[in-house]
């Protein structure tokens, strides 16, 4: 009788102990338990260095607002020296590499030095470069190195030329093996939008081009045999605002 007695504390210490260790078992330890929980450590990087890398981006862009600003204003010592003399003279040994260096200055009088290129003359397919622009990140040279690195998209033009007075093309774009050929746009000769001769003028006004391409024009002027300038612009109110500068040099050269 007394042996029963004695058992019945025991039991009731047993479930009380069972009852301490479910209460233990938290909303915190049932996560942890879980898929999310064996991985949520993965997250604890992401959450420290996201302040850091917002702060380098923000940096970067104000770095590249100032340096827009201020722009490189110096003068290539070519141009410097011989402000008028021949366009061959200074630009026979220029590349298309050679022009991603250029500063905007330079890009600039080299623009208004070029030649007024035939429709003929522009046939077939073009490797092409992006050079300095007005807005981030392609208004720094740094900045645009990495744009023309190869995984970059677009690859040049094509041009169909039809007529003497007028001809079609489009744009190259390369994504790993995939080669598509869109934003198709018709050429001809207009009068500049910066400058004083005529330009080879891409015209994106076409039905097929979504509405942010048809305010976009490309003016071209020849700065040797199958090497040429381009300056994009865009439609802003009754006139057009400077965009990017781009080369072009046709596969035969």
């Amino acid at each position: 009788m007394s042996e029963q007695v004695m058992a019945a504390p025991v039991v009731a210490n047993t479930h009380k102990a069972k009852n301490v260790k479910i209460k233990e078992e938290n909303w915190f330890d049932r996560v942890m338990s879980t898929w999310l929980g064996s991985n949520i450590a993965l997250l604890f990087p992401i959450l420290f260095w996201s302040p850091v890398l917002l702060i380098v981006l923000t940096a970067s862009v104000f770095h590249s607002f100032f340096a827009w600003i201020k722009s490189d204003k110096s003068i290539s010592p070519e141009l410097k020296a011989n402000p008028n003399a021949k366009l061959q003279d200074l630009v026979a040994s220029l590349t298309i590499d050679d022009l991603v260096n250029r500063s905007r200055e330079q890009l600039d009088q080299l623009f208004e030095l070029g030649e007024t290129p035939t429709i003929q003359e522009i046939s077939g397919p073009t490797d092409g470069r992006v050079l300095l622009g007005s807005f981030w990140p392609i208004n720094s040279l740094t900045n645009l190195k990495m744009v023309n690195l190869p995984f970059f998209p677009w690859k040049g033009k094509v041009f169909n030329p039809i007529t003497k007075d007028a001809g079609c093309g489009r744009n190259r774009m390369e994504i790993g093996p995939l080669k598509i050929l869109t934003f198709p746009f018709e050429t001809l000769i207009n009068p500049p939008i910066f400058g004083t001769h005529n330009v080879f003028t891409l015209n994106y006004t076409l039905s097929g081009n979504p509405l942010w391409s048809r305010i976009i024009r490309d003016d071209m002027v020849r700065l040797k045999k199958g090497l040429y300038l381009g300056r994009a612009n865009i439609k802003w109110g009754k006139g057009y605002v400077f965009a990017v500068y781009f080369t072009l040099r046709l596969k035969d050269y």
